[in-house]
């Protein structure tokens, strides 16, 4: 007899598939961008140290930190240090886990929802790191520039039929080189 049973999300075998892994990605970052807003704000100011808080966005991320390593097999290091930064955060936990994730995001191959998403929080980024920072990680992506890279992912939209994010990533990529 076979049983019949479905995957869940958070499965190792669901986590490490293509679009799965870009969404884990963002669902961290979400948290991520989450703490720099609080910080930025004073709105419950207690970071590093907001642990107590139940609905603490570290507490959120590191739930999502700790299925990094089925996700990203590859990157095991990076995600064993993103569980480390997010257990016990140093003063610069922020900036610190910002760039450990970005190896995994290049290693995603150019997903699109997870670029859009990236390039929706350009502000958030800018912020935490400097200045122009998202503008140089995306030319990583694609060389041939920000333009392109715009040409390439309204391509992608386009081909799915998600014809209505097409005018909402174009807005937000002006925004992005003009900023």
């Amino acid at each position: 007899m076979i049983k019949h049973f479905a995957l869940s999300m958070r499965s190792p075998a669901m986590i490490a598939e293509r679009h799965n892994r870009a969404l884990l990605l963002q669902f961290l970052l979400t948290e991520l961008f989450d703490a720099i807003d609080r910080s930025a704000s004073g709105e419950r100011h207690l970071f590093p140290y907001d642990w107590a808080i139940a609905e603490s966005p570290l507490h959120r991320a590191y739930d999502h930190a700790k299925l990094l390593q089925h996700s990203f097999p590859e990157y095991k290091e990076n995600a064993e240090k993103i569980a480390v930064v997010l257990k016990n955060p140093p003063k610069n936990a922020l900036k610190t886990l910002y760039r450990l994730i970005e190896p995994l995001i290049l290693a995603c191959d150019a997903d699109e929802n997870l670029l859009f998403f990236l390039i929706q929080h350009h502000k958030a980024i800018d912020t935490l790191m400097k200045k122009g920072h998202l503008v140089k990680f995306l030319k990583k992506i694609e060389p041939l520039g920000i333009e392109s890279l715009g040409e390439k992912l309204c391509d992608q939209y386009h081909r799915r039929g998600f014809f209505s994010q097409i005018a909402d990533l174009k807005l937000l990529l002006t925004e992005l080189i003009h900023a």
